[in-house]
Parts: C-alpha cells; structure tokens; sequence
C-alpha cells in the first residue's frame, strides 16, 4: 500500500470508510502503529458519528509529523520516526505536550475529569506566575550577571509563552 493514498484521518482516499494503520502504510515499531492506530481508529469512530476528524498537525506532535510525511511523502523503505525529521522539535518537548494536546484530547472526549481539574490547575498557576512577573519590577540581568541589555525572567516567561500558543 501507497501510503500516499491516504489522507490526514488515515482513511483510503479510493476507499471511503477503511482507515489503515501500521505497517500495511509503510512503517516499522510498535511506536509508529500505535500512534497511527490512534489517530485512524479516532478517526474512524468521528466519520461514524459524522463528527469532525482529528488531525494532529506537525506543529502538535511527532504524530502529525509521521501521518504527514507519509501521505506526502509516501516511503520507500520502513518509515521510523526520528527527531530529526521535525521542524519543530525545539517546540515538541515532553514539558509542554500538555499544553499542545490536551485541549485535543478534552474536545474528542479522551481527557478524563482528573486529567481535565489537573489541566486546569496548571494554566490557572500559569496566569498568576504571569501576571507575578508583569507587576514585579524588572532587575535587568544577562547571564546571571547585571546588564542593560536583557530584562527580568519575564521576557523569557512572555517568550515560552507564546512559544507554547504558537503551536
């Protein structure tokens, strides 16, 4: 199978209704088919249900990466899913893979309550460490050591921030 006569749900392009995953699309690991598996069962189950699909795009995760590269890309040799095959690696850290997939995960019903209250609780720390900074003053420092040129650890928290939003 031609990986690039799937589309984005993982779904044959020819073939309306049959989602594929694993090797039949042309990769090798558990990893890469049980993240296929993921996306082309959510997948299947949302077209069933006439709900929108889920796809997860290179900028949200290793997964939109591989799913992507295999339907454009197509392989001519077991596809594995290296970090250096992603443009955003800087930003796929485990650190913020919340941020960047859990509103998914609430919007299709996967996020449990305590999954949800433990999101919630951790934006809810993010904005009062943000609006700490905004009105403390600002001590320029550069290296640890005082300099004009770089202000206070809320340039940094501003940046991560928006990196985070970004995505």
């Amino acid at each position: 199978m031609d990986a690039r006569e799937l589309d984005h749900r993982l779904e044959v392009k020819k073939l309306p209704g049959l989602f594929l995953a694993g090797q039949i699309n042309g990769t090798s690991g558990y990893e890469e088919a049980a993240g296929q598996g993921l996306i082309a069962g959510i997948n299947a189950a949302r077209t069933i249900q006439k709900k929108p699909p889920v796809i997860i795009a290179r900028n949200q995760g290793y997964i939109g990466i591989m799913i992507d590269d295999l339907i454009t890309k197509g392989t001519d040799e077991p596809y594995r899913m290296f970090t250096s095959r992603a443009e955003y690696r800087l930003h796929l850290r485990i650190d913020n893979a919340d941020d960047r997939l859990t509103p998914v995960a609430e919007e299709i019903g996967l996020a449990g309550a305590d999954r949800r209250a433990l999101f919630a609780r951790k934006r809810d720390q993010t904005v009062r460490l943000m609006q700490a900074l905004e009105a403390s003053p600002r001590v320029p420092i550069y290296g640890g050591r005082r300099s004009g040129s770089r202000s206070c650890g809320l340039g940094c928290a501003r940046f991560w921030a928006y990196r985070s939003s970004a995505a």
